[in-house]
């Protein structure tokens, strides 16, 4: 029988996973892996560019830390549109120099770095910061009873400071006639007032509680409460010493939720403040009162949130990881907008602080959702993959990436030809793009060693720098120390700039076992194809330094076809043609698994002929195979990934066409 044209097209679906691959639909997938859906085409993921690291220390003193990154956050400045780029890791405060590009420490409480300081938390208490009244304020939920507001006594903690630009404030307001705000998860302004939820109060600093289901909040007008201790840009006398006290009528105030359960995160919709429970959803509702002016009123009672920093506001909603899915709250109700991949929240890793490390932010340029988890399957202690949602389409796509939190970046220059961090072939976007001018809010994120990245999804399609080595041994097999490297057996790296051990510069490896939080085996490819140990013994002797590059693959896995089910017949595959962006040394290779079986029944190169000068062409692989059903896997196989010219090449499917024709008889026998 003659085969016929099925075409796959226009695709809009993405990842799912709540039916079996045979009973998809035509464009769904059961894996995107370092690809997504992107206005109907798959587009393997680009890689992004190194911004700078975090430091500690001033100009010429300035050190490398080597500490995760735990938030990237914007402080507001006087001129419109223009933020200041802040990274904290989990001892220091760092801004974004523009005119140096470079980070410098800013964690001292007196100007020109006097009285430095560090913060205590671990590497899992991320900072959640706020600007309002001159300040930038910021917590990471360690508490604190540094009652000097410009000294700090280690010994006593964090607690909630603010920042004016030029030194760091503590700040510890008096909340009663006994007790102080010693701590808090999240900081809010709202109507006027600044809202601290998830408090910690005490006396001093060993003896103090934590009101987990607390809102409380300053007087209407100011927060700052003591002469001395008022930012820049305000007036000095711009204070009140009962600011915070709800002992005193007409001054501060809170309210506790009638719950046992925790504040966990909180975003504004609209003019009303949603507050994310454990397991429910409420709002802090304005009521116009002096006396109170908040109250509890829920909204859910059975989906809430478990990552603080896992929400994203729309203008429609709030869409972020709860409990038992993604979910979106409107204010009137919370629903999961994941029923497509209804298991995946649960694949977060709940050991080593997972739900904690989850981190999402909102690329509006391409009009997708980034959220930043730690795999179940690997046990990690860091961030290792991303799930993406294309808001759009409702559609959802992973990314393997070894990524803490994420922020936004405005560069305070224009983008030129010099500066541009890829080649100009390279870049998806055109000369006259809107990301190319100063001020355009670019994505960054920070890893797990204190690099910060900028261009994420939008540089070159091979990831900049992104960790140190620390150590190289001479034996068989070599051993690469790169401290909280993260790297999972498998992955495709390169390695370069090592000092001493020069032989292992510019070359591409394969990361294997044993694997340590801190070291891993490097694997080549012989003439054969296979992998072996790299044999370093001959190699000159590790001195110093060294860098490594992620080389991400991609993998498209297509549901089950076989259009003659409904006749009761089996299917034969013949030909599949794919319709592709033509890139120089475009490759890859399609597989062929027959029916239910994982085993390769069949792989093809699917390759652009060179010859051609359009911009997109058709390009066909041959298999001629009868089963019940096929289902096809798009990858680069182990030679292509060592191959720079192929591996580094874009890939973008705008439609595959799949050529096949009745394969016979669904089954054989009879079972009698």
């Amino acid at each position: 029988m003659t085969a016929q044209p099925f075409l796959i097209a226009n695709m809009r679906v993405g990842v799912e996973r709540d039916m079996e691959p045979w009973l998809l639909p035509e464009d769904a997938f059961p894996n995107l892996e370092d690809c997504y859906l992107f206005r109907g085409r798959i587009q393997r993921r680009r890689g992004y560019t190194q911004l700078g690291r975090l430091v500690t220390g001033i100009g010429m003193a300035a050190t490398f830390n080597n500490l995760p990154v735990m938030g990237l956050r914007t402080r507001e400045l006087t001129a419109i549109n223009e933020e200041q780029l802040i990274g904290f890791d989990t001892r220091k405060a760092n801004s974004f120099s523009n005119s140096s590009s470079s980070f410098i420490d800013i964690s001292f409480n007196l100007p020109g770095n006097a009285a430095p300081f560090s913060w205590t938390g671990t590497n899992s208490d991320f900072f959640w910061t706020e600007n309002y009244l001159s300040a930038f304020w910021a917590t990471n939920n360690i508490l604190g009873f540094q009652n000097n507001p410009v000294a700090t006594n280690p010994a006593l903690g964090d607690g909630i400071r603010f920042y004016d630009g030029i030194q760091w404030f503590n700040f510890l307001p008096q909340v009663d006639g006994a007790n102080f705000l010693m701590g808090s998860l999240l900081i809010i302004a709202y109507r006027n007032r600044l809202v601290m939820l998830n408090t910690t109060e005490g006396s001093a600093f060993g003896i103090s509680t934590i009101f987990r289901q607390r809102a409380r909040w300053s007087q209407n007008g100011t927060p700052y409460y003591v002469a001395g201790a008022v930012p820049a840009g305000q007036d000095p006398a711009f204070f009140q010493a009962n600011a915070w006290r709800s002992d005193v009528a007409g001054k501060g105030g809170f309210i506790d939720a009638p719950t046992s359960e925790e504040i966990i995160s909180a975003q504004f919709f609209k003019d009303t403040l949603i507050v994310f429970f454990e397991r429910s959803t409420w709002q802090l509702r304005y009521t116009g009162n002096e006396l109170l002016p908040f109250i509890w009123e829920r909204i859910n009672v059975e989906l809430g949130v478990e990552s603080t920093f896992s929400m994203i506001p729309f203008d429609a909603g709030i869409i972020g990881v709860g409990n038992y899915g993604i979910m979106t709250c409107d204010s009137t109700g919370v629903k999961r907008i994941d029923q497509i991949i209804p298991d995946e929240v649960f694949n977060i890793h709940n050991g080593n602080d997972g739900v904690k490390r989850v981190y999402g932010i909102r690329d509006f340029t391409q009009q997708l959702v980034y959220w930043t988890f730690p795999s179940a399957d690997q046990n990690p202690i860091f961030p290792n993959r991303v799930l993406i949602y294309n808001y759009l389409d409702g559609s959802y796509a992973f990314f393997n990436d070894s990524l803490t939190c994420f922020g936004t970046f405005q560069p305070f220059a224009d983008t030129t030809w010099a500066n541009l961090p890829q080649q100009w072939q390279e870049t998806p976007d055109l000369w006259n793009s809107g990301q190319f001018q100063s001020d355009y809010p670019l994505i960054v994120a920070g890893n797990q060693q204190g690099f910060v990245f900028t261009n994420i999804n939008r540089g070159p399609i091979i990831n900049d720098f992104s960790l140190t080595i620390t150590g190289a041994t001479n034996a068989n097999p070599g051993v690469i120390t790169s401290v909280n490297h993260n790297l999972i057996e498998g992955t495709i790296i390169i390695i370069d700039q090592v000092v001493g051990m020069t032989q292992l510069n510019g070359n591409i490896y394969r990361v294997s076992k044993p694997i340590t939080a801190n070291t891993f085996i490097i694997q080549t490819l012989d003439i054969n194809g296979n992998f072996i140990n790299v044999d370093t013994t001959t190699f000159g002797v590790y001195g110093s330094g060294g860098f490594i590059k992620v080389k991400n693959n991609f993998i498209i896995e297509t549901k089950r076809f076989n259009p003659f089910l409904k006749q009761g017949d089996q299917m034969r595959l013949q030909n599949v043609d794919f319709f592709v962006e033509t890139d120089d040394d475009l490759a890859f290779t399609c597989r062929v698994f027959l029916d239910e079986n994982d085993d390769t029944t069949i792989e093809q190169d699917a390759v652009v002929p060179q010859s051609n000068f359009s911009s997109k062409v058709w390009i066909r692989t041959y298999f001629s195979v009868i089963g019940q059903f096929a289902q096809l896997e798009l990858t680069f196989d182990d030679e292509q990934m060592f191959d720079p010219a192929i591996s580094n090449a874009d890939v973008t499917i705008h439609a595959m066409m799949l050529w096949m024709s009745n394969g016979g008889r669904l089954t054989y026998g009879s079972i009698f």
